[in-house]
């Protein structure tokens, strides 16, 4: 999609974001977390980076996280993003609203 509406995008790997600090990410418009296993995310990620990406997001950068990306977002045990005010309790069921 991207390259069909010729849009600019890079691609990173944890490795590469450990590497970023705020200014970095900050150029970008938007940070893109795909899915995958949560778990092995937040563990390749580290502390600093996920506080960076945090920082990132406060000071303006859109974040767009996709089933595992959403998970690492909220506020979590896990080494996590805490962008959104969503606890995920993973060893209970989720309470119904109905």
């Amino acid at each position: 999609i991207l390259q069909n509406k010729h849009l600019k995008y890079s691609t990173a790997n944890t490795r590469q974001l450990n590497g970023m600090n705020v200014s970095q990410l900050m150029a970008y418009q938007l940070l893109v977390v795909p899915g995958g296993n949560f778990i092995d995310l937040s563990n390749a990620l580290t502390r600093s980076t996920t506080a960076n990406i945090h920082n990132a997001v406060q000071g303006g950068l859109n974040y767009l996280g996709i089933c595992a990306g959403a998970f690492i977002a909220g506020n979590a045990t896990y080494n996590s993003l805490n962008l959104a005010p969503v606890q995920f309790n993973l060893a209970s069921p989720a309470p119904r609203s109905w």
